[in-house]
């Protein structure tokens, strides 16, 4: 169809110079849309392929080491369970002894190992406060609550002692509160970890 389309234009164009004329810009019209149509879907191509490039995901580099884990501890007084034994009594007890590090082995004859000094004993002693040898309850000082509050929230327990208001972890006149117990508290005196049982003494 464009042939014979062309071939009547041709002719036209012939019998009518006015026609011919037109025919002539008409295709430069063509040529140039056709040319700026090319040029703008180049450069769209163009743009989406730099766009592309840019925000295309770079992989994520994989760690070289895990990190290293912290080591385990043992438990801390403010864990120690209250409860005792079925079928035994509230008294003295002895907390276990932390375990000894390893001595590093030496390649030195066994003439010349000199013994190390034995570390002191720093074991505690678990008692009611009623149950404190006499010298200990002496030396250990008079505490009046006036408040106690425990929660599940260990950061939310309180106790009032000689005015103060006292958290875990807090001492006062050589005394440092381990634990807030759900009937009273749990301290630290010298050697020994003393149950105060607070609600009792008031009731």
């Amino acid at each position: 169809m464009s042939y014979i389309l062309d071939a009547l234009q041709r002719r036209e164009a012939q019998q009518n110079p006015e026609a011919a004329a037109a025919l002539i810009i008409k295709r430069h019209k063509e040529q140039r849309f056709r040319l700026i149509g090319t040029t703008v879907a180049a450069a769209l191509i163009a743009n989406a392929a730099l766009l592309l490039w840019l925000w295309w995901p770079e992989p994520a580099p994989e760690s070289a080491h895990a990190s290293p884990t912290a080591e385990a501890v043992g438990p801390s007084p403010a864990q120690i369970p209250l409860e005792y034994p079925p079928g035994s009594t509230p008294g003295p007890a002895r907390l276990p002894r932390a375990p000894e590090p390893a001595k590093a082995a030496t390649a030195a004859p066994a003439a010349t190992i000199t013994p190390a000094p034995k570390a002191a004993d720093t074991r505690l002693v678990r008692t009611l406060l009623d149950t404190l040898p006499k010298d200990v309850k002496e030396r250990f000082p008079g505490l009046a609550f006036s408040t106690h509050i425990y929660a599940e929230d260990a950061s939310l327990r309180a106790v009032v002692a000689n005015g103060r208001r006292l958290t875990e972890g807090d001492s006062i006149q050589g005394v440092r509160l381990e634990r807030i117990t759900a009937t009273g508290a749990l301290v630290r005196f010298e050697n020994y970890l003393v149950e105060i049982p607070v609600i009792a003494d008031w009731q």
